[in-house]
This record gives structure tokens, sequence and C-alpha cells, in this order.
């Protein structure tokens, strides 16, 4: 991982949460403020400038929804992570919708919360290079109807069954109508059961990379949720 000084906002009313986790990103080179709910941290985000903000969506003082609503409507490219707790696919698709750059279920792994980081702030350049290195272990899916490709992933339509639950890993193959055949692993960050859709966040791209970056570039405001 690159180490670059990125400063990062974390949001969070759990103080036994937000200082460790300060402390274990501070090691990764990471300059790290911490706010204990959305209004100080909606204060600090246009009075300071960082590159990235993650926050907890349920907190008495200003919650983590109202606080990704503000930044989008001031920058909808800027970078958000958000923390969940016991919340539906329905809830997950939601905040995905208002903009959310990730989603991360308490309790989770430090190491995903870094990974997760370090993917969103890659340049484009390197953006997607990298497969987990248990690719083929996974289940492969291919999409073709109701594609929607945005500059984090895409949702299209499930047309068969046994997709993995919301956070597992899928080898997956997009037919998209303009920018052809794309292949590589993503997470499932959401499925609407009702209309048969799934929402993929794109983690590598084996075949197609320059035509989706391409793609990425020209929609850059393009979310993969409808």
């Amino acid at each position: 991982m690159e180490k670059l000084g990125f400063r990062i906002l974390l949001v969070d009313d759990e103080v036994d949460l937000l200082r460790p986790l300060q402390k274990n990103l501070e090691l990764f080179d990471y300059q790290v403020n911490i706010a204990s709910g959305g209004n100080e941290a909606s204060v600090l985000f246009l009075k300071e400038d960082f590159d990235i903000i993650i926050t907890d969506m349920n907190m008495p003082e200003g919650d983590g929804g109202s606080l990704l609503r503000k930044i989008k409507a001031v920058d909808i490219n800027f970078p958000v992570i958000c923390f969940l707790t016991n919340s539906s696919s329905e809830a997950i698709a939601e905040i995905y919708r208002q903009g959310a750059d990730a989603i991360l279920s308490k309790p989770f792994e430090f190491s995903v919360l870094v990974g997760t980081i370090d993917r969103i702030l890659k340049s484009d350049g390197k953006k997607w290079l990298n497969s987990p290195n248990y690719e083929n272990s996974l289940g492969t899916f291919t999409f073709r109807e109701g594609i929607e490709f945005g500059r984090s992933g895409f949702s299209a339509q499930a047309v068969c069954s046994g997709f993995p639950g919301v956070g597992s890993l899928l080898r997956y193959t997009v037919v998209h109508p303009e920018l052809g055949q794309i292949s590589g692993v993503g997470w499932v960050r959401w499925k609407k059961n009702r209309e048969d859709r799934i929402g993929v966040e794109i983690a590598s791209v084996r075949e197609g990379r320059e035509k989706a970056l391409a793609w990425v570039q020209k929609e850059r405001d393009v979310r993969f949720i409808p």
C-alpha cells in the first residue's frame, strides 16, 4: 500500500472504537482527525481539507445520513465510507443511492477498512489492478440485462438464482452495450429481491479494464446504483 499522508476525517460517537481506529490508521501514515457526530463533522468538512470521510450512520449528535447528503451536495465525487450495524439490504441500497462509496458492517476487520480506503484513494491508473489471491475459489456470474455502470461498480438484473450474500466476493462477467465484455472480481454490495437486482462494487478488472476506466472518466458522477 502507498503511504501518501492522505487526510481522513473519522466520525463516530463510540469513543472505544474511534480512538483505536485513529491510532491504527495513523500507523499507515494517514493524517486522521476525529469527530463525535455529524454536526461537528459538517463544520470540519467545510473548514478543513480532507481526502476522505469515514462515518458511522447512527449518531445522536447529527446522523451519518445527513452528513453524507451535505457532503455530496458540496462535492458529489468526494469519497465517503459509511459504517452500519444490523441493516437490511434495502437500507444498504438506499445509502449507496445517496452517494456512499463503500459501506462496512460493524463489527469489521481493520484490514478490510484499510483495504477499502486504499482502493478508493488510488489513482485511476492503478484502480482495479489487483485481484484477490483467492479469486479461483469464487463463483462466476454473467450479467447481460439491465446493466447500469458507474464509477464504483455496476448494477444489473439478476437473471439466475444462487447469488452470494451482501458483502461476499464473486467473479463477474458484464456484457455491456457500449463497453463490450468486462470481467473481474467484485463485492456484492446490495440485493433488491423484489426487483431481482444486484449491485456489485468492482475490486478488480481482468478483461476490459481500459474501456471501464474510460467510462469512469466520462461518467464521473454516475453511481452504480440506478
